[in-house]
């Protein structure tokens, strides 16, 4: 057999007959339009790992290609399931070629790595990537997401839209690592279900507490508070522990209430979970120092930054928005969306531009651009998101290449 696929299994799976036959209606459009060209069709997230909930969950289904999908075509052919099957999905497929996930494998292996070896395969063969799954990325993936959702425990500061996206993502995240659905519980309980989790996760793989000089006097609403970071208009308050006692026993509300005039969001770390969130995943704020250092001890001042994790972070990006963001949301729009939609990507693709200058001035590395010039107003939408697809694509490549540059100039 080829070693370079798994075996085809068609694993039973109980599906609720609204879903069955959105896959069904989905894989249909699929195998029309692309015949031997999907390699796969595999279930990942809640409803592969058995802890889907109806009414919060989305199916998430990703579609592998050998090449670039027919992005227009795809959309044209999958906007009738859409339209029927979107309530029961809540989340159009993913889409990519086999070549962006083998590149993914490298970027976020451990998404790829759950996706292998727990995702449920509907369809095909699934590549083998060799991926290896890195316990520190996703440790330091699941403290990004724990920090940004526990902006919920203070919903007057956020508006409307954020303030729903964080208890969404808080649940999300609290039913991952629950594995199992969930109860009517409050936003504390499911942040102390979450730290729970992320204080076992770093005892395993032997992350210790930074040390701790002499406790700052700290005001009486955060008797325990160690220090406070600030990031443009983010307020992140450190604490030593984050378990159920402690959370309940602060008035969150009276926080959020002193600190509205100058803050529009609240976000709650320990000094472990601090330092593995910018270490490991997200070490371009890191080594930009986008946090300030506003009181306390300083959790940041000397923590070394790798900067193949640099360019890591900074390929992961484009990476993500091609893979997981983009396609799904192009093919959930309707006509009346697309203008939003395209328009909103392409900011996000000039965020990696931009990105890419700062470099250039505090890193001092190389100014690069595509070969090509990105698409705007004057074509047609499927044109500027072709054109689009293809400028991600090509700031992934290029920041990979930086990070495998430094990990041999890193190495010893």
């Amino acid at each position: 057999m080829d070693e370079s696929v798994k075996e085809t299994v068609i694993i039973p799976v109980m599906f609720s007959p609204e879903i069955e036959a959105a896959l069904e209606a989905t894989l249909v459009v699929a195998n029309e339009l692309l015949g031997d060209e999907l390699l796969t069709a595999v279930l990942f997230g809640d409803l592969a790992g058995g802890y889907f909930q109806v009414g919060e969950s989305t199916v998430d289904l990703l579609l592998l290609t050998k090449g670039e999908p027919p992005w227009q075509e795809l959309r044209e052919a999958y906007r009738p399931v859409w339209q029927q099957h979107g309530p029961h999905l809540r989340r159009a497929p993913l889409v990519a070629s086999q070549a962006s996930w083998q590149r993914y494998a490298f970027l976020k292996p451990h998404f790829v790595y759950q996706v292998e070896n727990t995702g449920q395969i509907l369809q095909g063969t699934l590549p083998v990537t060799g991926v290896v799954n890195d316990q520190l990325l996703a440790y330091g993936e699941l403290c990004c997401r724990a920090r940004d959702a526990s902006a919920s425990l203070a919903p007057g500061l956020l508006h409307p839209e954020a303030r729903a996206n964080a208890q969404q993502n808080l649940r999300g995240l609290a039913r991952q690592l629950g594995s199992a659905p969930l109860n009517a519980q409050s936003d504390v309980a499911l942040l102390a279900l979450v730290q729970t989790r992320l204080n076992l996760m770093a005892d395993a793989l032997g992350l210790a507490e930074p040390d701790l000089p002499e406790q700052p006097d700290a005001p009486p609403p955060l008797p325990a508070l160690l220090a406070i970071y600030e990031k443009v208009d983010q307020l992140m308050l450190i604490m030593p522990d984050l378990d159920a006692d402690t959370l309940t026993s602060i008035d969150w509300p009276e926080v959020a209430e002193r600190v509205a005039a100058d803050y529009g969001s609240l976000h709650l770390c320990t000094p472990r979970q601090l330092q593995a969130a910018l270490q490991y995943y997200s070490p371009i704020s890191l080594k930009l120092r986008h946090y300030d250092h506003a009181w306390g001890i300083d959790f940041l001042a000397d923590l070394p930054v790798e900067m193949r994790l640099v360019f890591l972070e900074a390929a992961r990006t484009p990476a993500q928005i091609q893979l997981e963001a983009l396609p799904s949301a192009y093919l959930a729009a309707t006509d009346e969306e697309l203008g939003k939609l395209v328009h909103d990507f392409q900011n996000r693709l000039l965020n990696v531009q931009l990105q890419h200058e700062l470099f250039q001035r505090l890193l001092k590395i190389d100014r690069a651009l595509p070969d090509q010039p990105l698409l705007r107003r004057e074509y047609t939408f499927p044109e500027r998101v072709a054109s689009t697809m293809y400028h991600l694509n090509w700031w992934a490549d290029h920041y990979l290449s930086l990070a495998t540059q430094a990990a041999q100039n890193e190495s010893p």
